[in-house]
């Protein structure tokens, strides 16, 4: 098949997000009102403390507000259903036709990445022009952020196609899945800056996936990564995509295998 065609799918998608108009805003209601309710309990956190770990007001709205930015860019996904789609048979379909399913799946991912840009932007945009923060962005840093952002979404592109392969062997991919985005939830940064709590703790969650999802972009965006620092991060977060892109690729090999092999 042609590029023409992935670009079709592109297209397809992205007009398919805005079929069902109400649940779509309304899920995206959902998300300023939590980032707004993530700030206004900072917000109250600091009314008897000027600063925490070296965080001024000022400095953590402005951190929560790029990391939730970041968040929405990188985890949002439209592979959530893909177990489902695989375990129903309907991948099938595709299977009989000339076409590269990892290209299909990128190309709806490209289309849900490109909508949730455009909405994360006004809303963190909104956001900031209420709020206000007096924290300066460090504009050297955006060539940097841009690229770990990338980074982050080939990540979590190879985590999502993990779960969703779940569906080559089973129905219940749900809960395997809320256990996982309830822990990224947590040590992703989102919250709150990962270096307020103990040393111990942020330096264990260092080693994982997780800080590359949002914390370490809020990093970068205020200037708080050094040299060394940020060439430690970039081996971490690069020996995941690695390590995470090869696993799924040889778990999705064995789970068409199987799935041929039980005329799926």
């Amino acid at each position: 098949m042609t590029v023409a065609t992935y670009l079709q799918y592109f297209k397809i998608y992205l007009a398919q997000t805005f079929e069902y108009r109400t649940s779509f805003f309304m899920w995206r209601i959902r998300q300023v009102l939590s980032l707004l309710l993530s700030l206004f309990f900072w917000g109250s956190v600091y009314a008897d403390t000027a600063t925490i770990s070296a965080y001024t007001k000022d400095d953590m709205i402005a951190y929560l507000i790029i990391t939730n930015l970041v968040f929405n860019l990188v985890a949002a996904t439209s592979l959530n259903s893909l177990g489902s789609f695989i375990y129903s048979g309907e991948l099938s379909n595709f299977l009989i036709k000339p076409q590269n399913i990892s290209l299909y799946l990128l190309s709806k991912e490209a289309a849900d990445k490109l909508q949730n840009l455009f909405f994360s932007l006004l809303e963190a945009g909104g956001i900031w022009l209420l709020f206000q923060p007096q924290t300066s962005i460090s504009l050297q840093s955006l060539p940097l952020l841009g690229f770990f952002i990338i980074l982050g979404m080939g990540v979590t592109f190879c985590i999502q196609l993990l779960f969703g392969a779940i569906g080559f062997w089973s129905p219940d991919t749900w809960g395997p899945r809320f256990l996982f985005f309830t822990l990224m939830g947590l040590t992703s940064g989102t919250l709150f800056p990962l270096d307020i709590l103990p040393s111990w703790f942020t330096s264990t969650v260092a080693l994982t996936p997780f800080p590359f999802i949002s914390y370490f972009q809020g990093q970068l965006a205020l200037g708080r990564v050094n040299s060394d620092h940020l060439w430690s991060s970039f081996l971490v977060a690069a020996a995941w995509l690695v390590a995470l892109g090869i696993t799924a690729a040889v778990v999705w090999k064995k789970g068409l295998k199987d799935y041929d092999s039980h005329g799926g």
